[in-house]
C-alpha cells in the first residue's frame, strides 16, 4: 500500500467513532430523553407550544402557540376593566357562552399539545409506568380547572334563562285561592252586597268614620323644563309561600333608585301592611287592602290594573314613593338563605340586640357575620321587645347592600357563580341582565355616604281606627309627608316634583 493510501486509511480510521463510543452514545441519550419528555409535556400544559419549543419543533410550536395567544389577548382586553366588570359581562347570555365555548376549546388544545410534546421530545417508544401516570395526572388536573371554568360559565349562562322562566308572581290571571277574598270590597260594612270577582274589582266605599289623622294626597304640576331622568329603579320584593298558603304575598317591599349621574343610592320599604293607597291608574284600594296582597288580587281579577301582576306591583309601589319604577326582582324568601350560603355568608352591624323567642332568634348587637340560615332569621324576625315591621326592614336592607357589596368585590366574584347557580330557581325579574356591566363602573364610585335608607313607618304613616279597617291591623301612608322625602330624594324625577305646599324633608323630618 502506498504511503498515500495508507495515511488516508488512518485519517479514516481516526475520524471513525470507536465502537465502545457507539454502544455508549444511545445509552447516554435515553436517559435525558425519557425526563426531557416530562419537561415537555409539563412545559405545554404551562402554555401550549413551549414543550414543542423545548424539543426544537419550532414550526409546531407555532402552530399550538398562536390560537392560545389570540385567546389571552383577547382575555386580556376583556380584564382589563376589572375582575368585576368581567364577572358582570358574564350575565349577558351570549358573551357567557363565548366563554364556555373557548374555554371547552381550549382545555382541548391545551391537551393536545400536551401530548404532542411529550410524544415528539424522545425517542417513540412505550413510556414507561412511571411516565404514564404522571401523565394521567397532569391530563387529570387539566381537565379539572377547564372543567371547573366552564361550570362557573355555565352556570352564569344558565341563569338567564333559569330567571325568564320562573313565575313567582304569575302574569296569568288564575283561579281565585281559597283565602283570598271575594265579593264585597275588603273592609266594607257588614251586609254589603256581594259582586263577582272577576268583574268589580275592590274600591274603597264610602267611609263610615274619618280617618283619625289627614292623609293629602298631593297632585304634582311637572315642570315643563323638566331633564330626562338618569335614573333607575328597581322594586325589590320578596315573596313568602308560608304552610296553609295558596298563594303568595309580597312581605318584604323596597324600592332601590340609583341616580346614575350623581351616583347616589336611594333605598325605601314600604311596610306590608299599607292599605286604602291610591291606584296608579285612579281609585282606591280598599280599607284593609293591604299592599303585600295587591299582585294577587290583581292575578285573580279582584283589582284591575292596566298591567300583568309583577308589572303593577312594580308600578303600584313606585307610584306611592313618587317614582317611575319599570323594573321589579322578585325573591322567593325561602331560597334567600341558600343564596347567603352560596356567597360563603354575609356580614352586617346589628344595631341592637334581637331577643325574638317566638322564632328562636337571639343575635347580639355589633358587627355580626350570618352564614343563610340565620340571615334568613335576621330579616323576618320582628317579634322581639323593641321590634316590628319596620325594624325588620330595615334589617333587609342592610342585608342586601352588604350581599351586594361583597359580590361586586374582587373576592366575592369566585362565588358569583353559585349564588347564580341557587338564584336562578328563586328569582323572578325583568330587568335586562346584559346589561349589568353598563353599571360596573357607576357601583365602584359608591360610597357609604352615597345610599340613603327610609323605612316609611313613623312619621310616613299611621294605623287607622279598627272600625274602619273591619278590626284588621292596617296602616295608611300620610302622603304629604311622603311627598316631602320623595321630592328630597329624587328631585326632579319625583311626580310630587313641583307640587304646591310641598318642602323637600330628608327620612324621619
Amino acid at each position: 500500500m502506498s504511503e498515500r493510501g495508507e495515511s488516508q486509511s488512518q485519517l479514516s480510521d481516526a475520524e471513525r467513532p470507536s465502537e465502545s463510543d457507539h454502544s455508549a452514545g444511545p445509552s447516554s441519550e435515553t436517559r435525558p430523553a425519557v425526563r426531557s419528555r416530562l419537561v415537555a409535556a409539563l412545559l405545554s400544559s404551562l402554555w401550549p407550544g413551549l414543550g414543542q419549543l423545548y424539543g426544537r419543533r419550532r414550526v409546531a410550536a407555532a402552530v399550538f402557540a398562536t390560537p392560545v395567544l389570540l385567546v389571552a389577548v383577547w382575555l386580556t382586553a376583556q380584564l382589563a376593566n376589572g375582575l368585576d366588570y368581567f364577572g358582570a359581562s358574564l350575565l349577558d347570555d351570549s358573551f357567557a357562552l363565548t366563554v364556555v365555548v373557548l374555554v371547552g376549546l381550549m382545555g382541548a388544545w391545551r391537551i393536545g399539545s400536551i401530548v404532542h410534546a411529550y410524544s415528539v421530545a424522545g425517542p417513540r417508544r412505550r413510556p414507561p409506568a412511571r411516565d404514564a401516570a404522571i401523565m394521567a395526572l397532569l391530563l387529570v388536573v387539566v381537565v379539572g380547572l377547564h372543567g371547573a371554568a366552564m361550570y362557573n360559565a355555565w352556570a352564569v349562562y344558565g341563569f338567564d334563562t333559569s330567571v325568564s322562566s320562573n313565575q313567582l308572581i304569575s302574569d296569568v290571571p288564575t283561579a281565585v285561592p281559597s283565602d283570598l277574598p271575594t265579593g264585597a270590597p275588603t273592609g266594607a260594612p257588614t251586609g254589603a252586597a256581594s259582586a263577582s270577582p272577576s268583574s268589580t274589582p275592590i274600591w274603597t266605599p264610602p267611609a263610615p268614620t274619618a280617618p283619625s289623622e289627614p292623609t293629602p294626597s298631593p297632585s304634582p304640576t311637572p315642570s315643563p323644563t323638566q331633564a330626562p331622568s338618569t335614573r333607575v329603579s328597581i322594586l325589590l320584593t320578596g315573596t313568602d309561600f308560608l304552610a296553609g298558603r295558596t298563594h303568595a304575598m309580597n312581605d318584604s317591599l323596597l324600592i332601590a333608585s340609583l341616580d346614575m349621574q350623581t351616583h347616589k343610592v336611594a333605598i325605601l320599604s314600604l311596610p306590608r301592611d299599607t292599605a286604602n293607597y291610591d291606584f296608579y291608574w285612579g281609585g282606591k284600594a280598599g280599607y284593609n287592602t293591604k299592599i303585600n296582597n295587591f299582585a294577587n288580587l290583581v292575578a285573580t281579577g279582584q283589582i284591575h290594573a292596566p298591567d300583568p301582576p309583577a308589572t303593577a306591583l312594580a308600578k303600584e309601589v313606585g307610584w306611592l314613593v313618587g317614582l317611575n319604577v319599570g323594573y321589579y326582582v322578585i325573591v322567593d324568601i325561602a331560597g334567600f338563605g341558600k343564596m347567603v350560603d352560596a356567597a360563603n355568608g354575609v356580614c352586617v352591624t346589628n344595631p341592637r340586640a334581637i331577643n325574638d323567642p317566638s322564632t328562636g332568634t337571639f343575635i347580639p348587637a355589633g358587627n355580626q357575620c350570618f352564614d343563610g340560615h340565620t340571615a334568613l332569621k335576621y330579616v323576618r324576625s320582628r317579634e322581639g321587645a323593641g321590634d316590628s315591621d319596620y325594624t325588620r326592614s330595615r334589617r333587609q336592607q342592610d342585608v342586601l347592600i352588604a350581599l351586594a357589596r361583597k359580590l361586586s368585590s374582587a373576592a366575592g366574584i369566585g362565588y358569583l357563580a353559585g349564588v347564580l347557580s341557587v338564584a336562578g330557581q328563586n328569582i323572578q325579574t325583568n330587568f335586562p341582565l346584559k346589561t349589568v356591566r353598563n353599571y360596573v363602573s357607576i357601583a365602584r364610585q359608591i360610597g357609604p355616604g352615597d345610599i340613603s335608607q327610609c323605612v316609611l313607618g313613623p312619621p310616613y304613616n299611621y294605623h287607622p281606627d279598627s272600625a274602619i279597617t273591619g278590626g284588621a291591623w292596617t296602616s295608611r301612608l300620610k302622603m304629604d309627608k311622603v311627598a316631602q322625602l320623595s321630592v328630597y330624594l329624587f328631585g326632579t324625577d319625583s311626580r310630587f316634583f313641583g307640587t304646591e305646599g310641598i318642602t323637600p324633608a330628608p327620612c324621619g323630618k
